[in-house]
């Protein structure tokens, strides 16, 4: 089940948050929009994900912002081992929501009742949501009435107004479009100014198509867009984070990914996934100190090897050499240094020069041990 993994884990983390302001819950609901959502093709609306904490979410922000409850739909014949699917259906686009109908009060008791699936109990109003007696219908530009009288009851600028009809109009006829109307559309052009926006933007589209391999598995995070521009502009808000995304196709969307660890660490930092980013970093001090240790005894256990290797050549040298010419035949200041070795075969010349009476220095022993050695070829040519 996705809640199992490192993605589900991460997933489940970002949806505790709530947004700063109604500003920031736009642009996370605009994010999910772009990353699990799609007009239904009868009108309408919906969002369809893996992740039950994702669903609990959405909920919570569509009727923050329009004061409707989606319906609920579980798909309990989902892939083998991937657990349930959970789709989010509005039955109209929101200008015709001023009331929630009869679907989403019911899907708004089964919520709170705990039941569908395994979604868990919603409050009956989140932070930013609707009180008793609040109004929250939907003005023309896509902000409750309560949202209005937050900013001092400013109406809605004309060009909001006319933005969020033209988006109404287009899906009507049948036009491409990637979020709810009222909602800012990176696809067209708009783009988060504040950091808060930005940071909202990008945690609710991890939250629709994103996913984060685990530790121990390779590092590779991406987002997963409809179309190109929508990935290009994308790709230049994780840029002014100083990240390097990249970008590939994957069956007919496009997908902006983070390979470096470092990246991908500083990426769910910013989205608030701060409990991921200490697992990865500790992940990291492990393997660092892991790959430290196996250097280490890899280059201890190559130097022994040589230091091994080159006794046994002494060895025979040495062996060949007074075969030849007798004990007696060795010169004085190189007959006990041979005797040593042929009695120590895998000491160190340091060990060596320490077993000596009196100690004789590394080098002092290599240089007796090399006249040996040419001793030992001279002999070997006649």
């Amino acid at each position: 089940m996705i809640r199992d993994t490192f993605s589900g884990q991460v997933k489940d983390e970002l949806a505790r948050l709530w947004p700063a302001d109604a500003g920031a819950l736009a642009w996370e609901l605009a994010g999910l929009c772009l990353g699990c959502g799609s007009p239904r093709p009868g009108g309408g609306w919906r969002w369809r994900t893996e992740s039950a904490a994702t669903a609990r979410l959405l909920v919570r922000l569509v009727r923050a912002r329009y004061g409707v409850v989606p319906r609920l739909v579980v798909d309990r014949r989902g892939r083998l081992g991937r657990g349930n699917v959970y789709e989010l259906w509005l039955d109209a686009l929101p200008d015709s929501l001023d009331e929630p109908g009869p679907a989403a009060g019911a899907a708004g008791e089964s919520l709170a009742a705990g039941g569908s699936g395994g979604l868990g109990s919603t409050p009956a109003t989140g932070p930013g949501g609707a009180g008793p007696g609040e109004d929250r219908r939907p003005s023309a530009h896509g902000e409750t009435a309560h949202d209005e009288a937050g900013r001092g009851g400013r109406p809605p600028r004309a060009a909001d107004r006319d933005a969020a009809a033209a988006g109404r109009n287009a899906a009507r006829a049948g036009s491409s479009y990637h979020v709810l109307p009222g909602l800012p559309d990176p696809a067209a052009g708009q783009r988060p100014l504040r950091r808060r926006d930005r940071e909202a933007f990008l945690r609710g589209l991890f939250l629709g198509s994103g996913s984060v391999t685990g530790p121990g598995h390779g590092y590779h995070a991406e987002l997963v867009l409809p179309e190109t521009a929508a990935a290009a502009r994308v790709a230049r808000e994780l840029r002014r984070w100083g990240l390097r995304p990249g970008r590939a196709r994957r069956r007919g969307r496009i997908g902006v990914y983070l390979k470096e660890a470092d990246q991908i660490a500083e990426f769910l930092g910013r989205l608030g996934a701060h409990q991921a980013v200490l697992a990865l970093e500790n992940h990291r001090v492990v393997k660092g100190v892991r790959n430290r240790v196996n250097r280490l005894v890899n280059a201890e256990t190559a130097n022994l090897r040589k230091a091994v290797d080159a006794g046994l050549r002494q060895v025979e040298a040495i062996r060949r050499l007074v075969e030849a010419v007798g004990w007696d035949g060795l010169p004085p200041s190189l007959r006990e240094v041979a005797r040593m070795r042929l009695e120590h075969p895998s000491a160190s010349l340091r060990d060596l020069g320490q077993m000596l009476d009196p100690p004789l220095s590394k080098s002092a022993v290599g240089h007796r041990i090399r006249r040996l050695q040419a001793l030992a070829a001279r002999h070997g040519e006649r």
